[in-house]
C-alpha cells in the first residue's frame, strides 16, 4: 500500500531553563512534572497565522488540522512545568497539532538494517510560527509580574524572528511518533479501516500509535491503550 510509511507526525516541543529564586517555600521540592496546561494562541493572531498560510494548507489533513485549531475551546499547543533541581525549573512548549509530515521507510531487505525515516519536523513554516509564539508566551510568563517572585529574570530575545532563528537550532521533537500506518481510505493514503484491518486482507490488523490518522493534541499514550482495547474487542468478535 502506498500510504505504509508515509504521514509520519510527531510533536515539536522547545524547553526553556527556568532558575527558580531562593524562596524559603521551595526548598523542598522534589524534582519532575508539576504542572500541564493546553493554551491557544490570541484568536486573532492565530487567524492573522493561518490567513497567511493558506495556499499551504490543501490537502484533508491540513484542513482538519485548521478547523481544529479554529475552534475556541481547542488548544494549539500544551505548556509543560517541570522541577530539575530545587532552584531551577523548567517549561516545555509542545505544539499540539503539527503540519509537517515526514515518512519512514525499510532501507534494506537487511533483518539488522535501520529504516530510513525522515522527520519531517517544521517542514511546514506555520508549525514554526505557532511554537514562536507560544516559546514567546512563556518568556512572557516567566518575566510577569505575579511570578517574580518565583522566576529569575529571564534575558531572551523574545522577537519572533528571533525566536523562530533560535527554534532551528533548539527544538526537539517528542517521543510521540505515529500516523504511518492511518486509519484513513485507501484513495486517501490510508493502511487499516475502521476495524484496524489492512487493507485488502482479512487477518491483518495493526494495533498501534501508527494508525491515528491525526496525532493526538498530547501525550498518545492513553490513545495507544484505547485502540488496544478496542482491537482485543473486535479480535474477540464482540463488536460487528
Amino acid at each position: 500500500l502506498p500510504g505504509v510509511g508515509e504521514n509520519l507526525q510527531n510533536h515539536l516541543m522547545r524547553p526553556i531553563i527556568a532558575p527558580l529564586k531562593p524562596l524559603a517555600g521551595l526548598k523542598g521540592i522534589k524534582p519532575g512534572l508539576k504542572g500541564y496546561a493546553m493554551t491557544r494562541l490570541d484568536s486573532e493572531e492565530q487567524d492573522t497565522l493561518l490567513s497567511a498560510h493558506a495556499a499551504e494548507l490543501d490537502d484533508l489533513s491540513d484542513q482538519t488540522v485548521r478547523s481544529i485549531i479554529d475552534t475556541p475551546t481547542e488548544a494549539s499547543a500544551s505548556i509543560v512545568l517541570g522541577s530539575l533541581t530545587p532552584s531551577m525549573a523548567i517549561l516545555v512548549a509542545i505544539i499540539s497539532f503539527p503540519l509537517s509530515r515526514g515518512s519512514c521507510h525499510i532501507a534494506s531487505t537487511g533483518v539488522d538494517a535501520l529504516p530510513k525515516v525522515d522527520g519531517g519536523l517544521a517542514s511546514n513554516g506555520l508549525d514554526l510560527e505557532i511554537l514562536a509564539r507560544h516559546v514567546r508566551n512563556c518568556y512572557n510568563l516567566i518575566n510577569s509580574k505575579a511570578l517574580s517572585s518565583v522566576f529569575e529574570t529571564n534575558n531572551a530575545n523574545t522577537n519572533i524572528e528571533a525566536i523562530k532563528e533560535d527554534l532551528r537550532d533548539t527544538a526537539l521533537p517528542a517521543h510521540h511518533a505515529c500516523g504511518t500506518a492511518a486509519m484513513l481510505h485507501k484513495d486517501a493514503g490510508g493502511v487499516v479501516d475502521q476495524k484496524l484491518a489492512v487493507h485488502g486482507t482479512k487477518n491483518l490488523r495493526i494495533v498501534d500509535a501508527s494508525v491515528f490518522p491525526l496525532i493526538p493534541h498530547a501525550n498518545p499514550l492513553a490513545t495507544v491503550y484505547a485502540v488496544a482495547e478496542r482491537a482485543a474487542d473486535l479480535i474477540r468478535g464482540t463488536i460487528v
